[in-house]
């Protein structure tokens, strides 16, 4: 069982990305229960469409940034992300057998994990724009 680093890529990012954008700093935990709950179900119930770890990646991430745009205006979207991030673990999944349930255990771990870290980056990132360009 290999640890999914690359199907929760796309979590770091995009909760980098939801963080400079403004997402609301009190919806955060929120966004990252979100993230963990649709990528375990998407790996868990997900099969494995013999595609590419990039570039489904890279498809989600392509589907999401327009959300993220218009999230900016409509803050509510930002909790449409999570969902449309986890269609990477739907086309992956995590193959068939006794060894599924935890693999998407595994899986939701460390999208958990990198969200948290993208939403601190991201927040990061985001008081160092607002802070040099005053």
């Amino acid at each position: 069982m290999e640890i999914p680093i690359i199907g929760s890529i796309d979590s770091l990012l995009m909760a980098a990305a939801m963080a400079v954008v403004g997402c609301p700093r009190a919806w955060r935990t929120q966004v990252i229960l979100w993230f963990i709950a649709f990528d375990f179900a998407a790996t868990f119930t997900g099969w494995s469409f013999s595609v590419a770890h990039g570039p489904a990646v890279l498809l989600v991430l392509a589907l999401a940034c327009p959300v993220l745009y218009a999230a900016r205006k409509r803050p509510s979207l930002y909790f449409l992300l999570p969902v449309i991030c986890s269609a990477d673990n739907l086309l992956l999944g995590s193959g068939d057998g006794p060894w599924q349930f935890w693999s998407a255990v595994v899986a939701a771990a460390s999208t958990g994990i990198l969200a948290f870290v993208g939403f601190s980056l991201g927040g990061l990132a985001a008081r160092r724009i607002q802070g040099g360009t005053r």
